[in-house]
């Protein structure tokens, strides 16, 4: 089974609008309650965002990466349905039972609206397998006409013998 290494996952999260940091704050902390009352169990310690106390801003919540495989929403939230038409690792069918998750969807297009226009959360990681292994991007932004986000994948597959023969 392919190995999902998360060691040169980055984060960004950016917004083209002015963000008053107290007021998003306490719209985040609405969005969580709203979205813990439709779905205890997922949404009672799932807080993938969160504000930097320490610079007073919004950022993705890095600890929640430590047990990503135990954590049922991580893997939803970063994927997002996981539409990659160029995939060739399969991740296990334990892990992509977890791709498409509706709510979850649902619930990261609420939270780029509140970033504003032009608000993105971006993914990039690899998944490896014995022979070779594929790089993952994900670039989610708000969709403020529809219930989930707009979402762009890529999956760019390299295998052992291709960088082999690139050897000089």
């Amino acid at each position: 089974m392919a190995q999902i290494w998360f060691g040169d996952l980055q984060l960004i999260i950016r917004s083209e609008s002015e963000i008053n940091i107290s007021e998003f704050k306490t719209a985040l902390n609405n969005l969580y309650k709203i979205y813990e009352e439709k779905d205890a169990d997922f949404f009672k310690d799932f807080r993938p965002v969160i504000i930097s106390e320490e610079k007073n801003k919004i950022a993705l919540d890095k600890d929640i990466f430590k047990d990503w495989e135990e954590n049922k929403s991580l893997i939803p939230f970063v994927i997002q349905g996981g539409n990659f038409k160029e995939r060739n690792i399969s991740w296990g069918w334990q892990m992509e039972e977890h791709f498409d998750n509706k709510l979850v969807q649902e619930f990261t297009n609420d939270l780029l609206k509140l970033m504003g226009e032009g608000a993105l959360i971006s993914f990039s990681f690899d998944v490896n397998a014995d022979d070779a292994y594929e790089e993952y991007e994900i670039d989610i932004s708000p969709n403020f006409n529809a219930e989930t986000p707009d979402i762009k994948f890529h999956a760019a597959y390299h295998s052992e013998e291709d960088e082999e023969d690139s050897d000089w």
